[in-house]
Parts: C-alpha cells; structure tokens; sequence
C-alpha cells in the first residue's frame, strides 16, 4: 500500500504533467487517450531551437573576440610545451614597422623576436587571395599558437578590407601597405604572396601565389611544422 506522502507526489506529478500536455483527447476508434500538445509544449521546443542558435553564434564568435585585423588578433605568450627549432643560414628578412587596422603598431623584428612569422600578402579585390583564405585560416588554426600570421593588405581601402576580414573570417591581424612599401621589400607585386621568416629573422622562403594548390598548401604546413615541436 503506498504511504499518503508517495499518493501525494503522485498527484501533484500528474497534475504537472497534465498542466504541460493539456487534457487528453479520445480517439474515435476508442483506443488510449492521446495528449494534446499546449502552449507550453511550444514555448519549450522555441526555447530549445533559440539554445542551439546561441550555440552556433557562440561558435562563430570565436573568432570575433576583437576587431577584425586588429592587435588583439595577435597570439599571446609562447607556449610552454612549445620547443623551436635552431634558425638555419637564411638571408636576413626585411624589417618593417607597420600599423594594424586598429592603430597599433608592429615591428616585424619584434614579432620573430618570440615566433617565426608567416606574411600574407593579399588585397580585397583579389579573387584568387578569396579563395586561398579558408586554407590559410585552416592552417592559422593548426600553427597559430607557435607561428605569428600577419596580413598585409596593398593596393586597397581600409574599408574594403575590413569588408573582407569579416566576410572571410580572417584570424590573424592585418596591416595596411598603402605606399606598397612592404610589398616592394618582399618582391609581392601581385598578391597573394606568402613570406615564411624564422624565428631570429631569417627568410626562410616565398610562396608566389600563395596557396594555389593543395600540394602547396601541404608544402607551406610541412615548413612550419619543421619550425618546431610539442614537448
């Protein structure tokens, strides 16, 4: 026999149960009672659909955390269970200082003090520099953390490329050539182009083209990778 405390939880279950589904409704053929869906019901099934829409926004806002381009895009302290490699013989890159979309300042020489770096050189209205930023995101993701990416946008309007950080998702701050300064001291008459420097500031090579290709994308991962390892 069950105790009046155990009736009593029963009841008010049932009448929980009740205020949510509404009361039942008999079928025509005579069979069990079928619930009817109330307000409630709907009110849950928006709340979980708005849950999950959160969750996609959240996951696109990884990337958003700070102005597009800006310094905030720049990687933090070096990792501790990352070990670089000793510097090969390299010609000496050219150091630059450059202004990022938001004002701050970088100096090349600073930034391979701490990383190897990789330059992007791209421009908005370049096509084949829109098709080649999924890649170079992907690989931003996979090396980030160990290898400093910098963009540097030539021949084109801050708007214009703020425009195409946002629509492509870019990860890595971005700085205007707008002289074409930088562009000339890497040869990057057209873009893209890519720059690997070592750490120490030794350039190691130039991918004219950028990522064209999936071998060359394989290429370009394969000499960062050799930059250094994980402990």
């Amino acid at each position: 026999m069950r105790s009046p405390i155990d009736r009593s939880i029963r009841a008010r279950s049932a009448r929980r149960t009740a205020a949510v589904t509404g009361p039942a409704a008999t079928p025509a053929d005579g069979g069990p009672p079928i619930s009817r869906p109330r307000r409630a019901d709907r009110l849950l099934v928006m709340l979980v659909a708005a849950l999950v829409a959160a969750s996609a926004c959240d996951a696109r806002a990884a990337w958003t955390d700070g102005p597009p381009g800006g310094g905030e895009r720049l990687p933090g302290p070096v990792a501790q269970d990352v070990d670089y490699a000793e510097p090969v013989s390299a010609p000496a890159a050219p150091d630059l200082a450059l202004a990022l979309l938001d004002g701050t300042r970088v100096s090349l020489a600073e930034l391979w003090a701490e990383r190897p770096v990789v330059l992007v050189f791209f421009s908005s209205w370049c096509a084949t520099c829109a098709d080649q930023q999924r890649t170079l995101s992907d690989l931003t993701a996979a090396h980030g953390d160990a290898v400093t990416f910098l963009g540097i946008a030539g021949r084109d309007e801050s708007d214009a490329v703020m425009d195409f950080l946002v629509d492509h998702e870019v990860p890595y701050p971005v700085a205007m050539d707008a002289d074409h300064t930088a562009a000339r001291h890497y040869a990057a008459e057209e873009p893209p182009l890519i720059a690997v420097i070592d750490r120490g500031g030794g350039l190691l090579r130039g991918f004219p083209g950028g990522v064209a290709d999936a071998a060359t994308a394989e290429e370009l991962d394969a000499t960062l990778t050799a930059l250094y390892r994980r402990d």
